[in-house]
């Protein structure tokens, strides 16, 4: 199965410095040289992130249904249908989650589907979709193969091109035509080409690291053609997820998401106290717009603001159940009441799309540095926002550390013993981006701007131009009153209630992206 398309290409050019903003975009090849720090040492490179074939869906508002177009019984039906829920969990993980993209209705076609994507479940014959939004006039539509048991990763590839996106080896930069490889002489020759850390062949920027290939081996619009790939490649690479947002933005700030890339919100989206908190699609509207408001008492109020009136986030009653859950509900903000404070502590810190900011030791004077998530042991990879606006590391007394003043473009943060009164421990957490409160435009910068873990956390200027490797977002439990946010029932429908449960390490309804205001 081959999918070809329109030979005009939108390619995504992006920078790791404040030179250039995040994520550029236009139509055509676009290349950005790589620029270099004060002390000419090379910190930035380029990528194209994702391949833009189709038109992409207006607001990121996409509007799924069905059809079985073959007759078949009733236990077939319900197969297919089975089958379509778990390419749609997936697609809702995935996708959904990673940026502002709003999957909806997903029930059978009606006799209008005009804007709509229509998926086909079929038995047999392969799966395949076509790209991009379809303007209000027609339909666009999908085949899913329901006898090909690699539901997932098929899922995440067919909605990949339903999004817009082709196949990273239908790029004129792609040459790794998924060939395997353990060493640079198993690739051919005299062509650039080398073994990159996905176990592929391709090439590399000239002058760059062999680890920052051109094409992405591990994206999931490579999957279902490179077989290890799509056994084993069920998430979006970092590329995806940058890519993803390119097009369609960043979840909003304020919001916290969870399962299924939903929202928390106060339900009816009234003024009104006592109000249940539920998981629901993603709006940016007043009620799923959070804002993080530390207390002395070393915990953090969670507020809303709608028509002028502050709602807190506030455990219903005031006291949790030891064996069932308590609902969350809107109230009105009082000040240091345990029921309305709540921690972010042992979450990991996310940078370049989904990777892990982690410590390179658990010892004062230990750098940051980004890699895959669990590559490392926990206790490098976890990390509390405190009350007091410093970065710790979870389970130590040492946080991260920046110089007072202005810092020379590339310093390393390091970990030191967290005092309280140390103004060069203090961070700024604003729109996605770490500032040093006390350095002069000074911000946490993923040195390099590629996904490649062992990436050094570096200081660099032009903060506040939404650089895609100076955005970080925490992602873990929240916790009140020694329980964990949970969606009940791990229900990743939307309107499914959520409340506070006891804590399971890494249980998937208890894990929330924080993305700060």
């Amino acid at each position: 199965m081959k999918h070809r398309f329109a030979s005009l290409v939108m390619r995504h050019a992006v920078t790791s410095i404040a030179a250039v903003s995040a994520a550029l975009a236009g139509c055509g090849p676009s290349e950005l040289g790589d620029e270099a720090a004060a002390n000419e040492e090379p910190i930035a490179s380029t990528h194209d992130a994702l391949q833009l074939v189709g038109t992409p869906w207006p607001g990121g508002w996409v509007p799924v249904c069905y059809r079985i177009d073959d007759v078949v019984t009733n236990a077939e039906r319900e197969r297919r249908f089975k089958y379509f829920a778990r390419a749609r969990d997936a697609v809702d993980n995935s996708w959904q989650r990673a940026a502002d993209i709003k999957l909806e209705d997903w029930g059978p076609c009606g006799s209008n589907t005009n804007g709509y994507l229509v998926v086909h479940l079929t038995a047999g014959g392969g799966s395949r979709s076509g790209a991009g939004y379809p303007g209000p006039s027609g339909a666009q539509h999908m085949t899913l193969d329901t006898t090909d048991g690699r539901v997932e990763v098929v899922a995440m590839h067919e909605f990949g091109h339903a999004l817009g996106f082709s196949h990273e080896f239908d790029r004129d930069d792609w040459t790794g035509q998924c060939m395997k490889c353990t060493s640079d002489a198993q690739c051919a020759s005299g062509d650039g080409k080398v073994c990159l850390p996905s176990g592929y062949c391709g090439v590399a920027h000239t002058g760059a690291s062999k680890a920052t290939p051109v094409a992405d081996t591990d994206s999931i619009m490579a999957a279902t053609y490179c077989s290890n790939l799509a056994d084993t490649n069920r998430t979006l690479s970092p590329w995806d997820v940058i890519g993803a947002q390119n097009v369609y933005g960043r979840k909003h700030g304020g919001s916290i998401v969870g399962l299924g890339g939903r929202c928390l919100n106060i339900d009816g989206g009234t003024t009104e106290w006592g109000k249940n908190i539920l998981a629901w699609q993603c709006m940016n509207a007043p009620n799923d717009t959070w804002s993080k408001l530390p207390h002395s008492s070393g915990g953090n109020h969670l507020r809303a603001t709608i028509d002028g009136e502050m709602l807190a986030m506030n455990v219903g009653g005031g006291v949790v159940s030891p064996t069932s859950g308590t609902p969350l509900i809107s109230w009105g903000l009082i000040d240091g009441a345990p029921n309305e404070l709540f921690s972010f502590e042992g979450m990991r810190l996310r940078a370049m799309g989904n990777m892990c900011v982690v410590a390179t030791g658990t010892t004062a004077g230990a750098m940051l540095e980004v890699r895959r998530c669990g590559e490392v042991p926990s206790t490098r990879e976890r990390w509390t926002a405190t009350a007091t606006s410093r970065l710790q590391l979870t389970g130590t007394n040492l946080c991260v550390d920046v110089p007072p003043g202005t810092p020379a473009l590339g310093t390393r943060p390091t970990l030191k013993p967290c005092i309280n009164t140390a103004s060069y421990q203090s961070l700024s957490f604003l729109a996605g981006e770490i500032k040093a409160t006390f350095a002069v435009d000074r911000c946490l910068n993923v040195s390099g701007g590629m996904p490649v873990p062992g990436s050094p956390i570096v200081l660099w200027d032009g903060c506040g131009q939404g650089l895609y490797n100076e955005y970080f977002y925490l992602n873990g439990p929240i916790k009140s009153l020694g329980q964990c946010v949970d969606i009940f029932g791990g229900a990743s429908y939307p309107g499914a209630q959520v409340g506070m449960y006891p804590c399971w390490l890494d249980a998937a309804n208890q894990e929330w992206d924080f993305h700060w205001r």
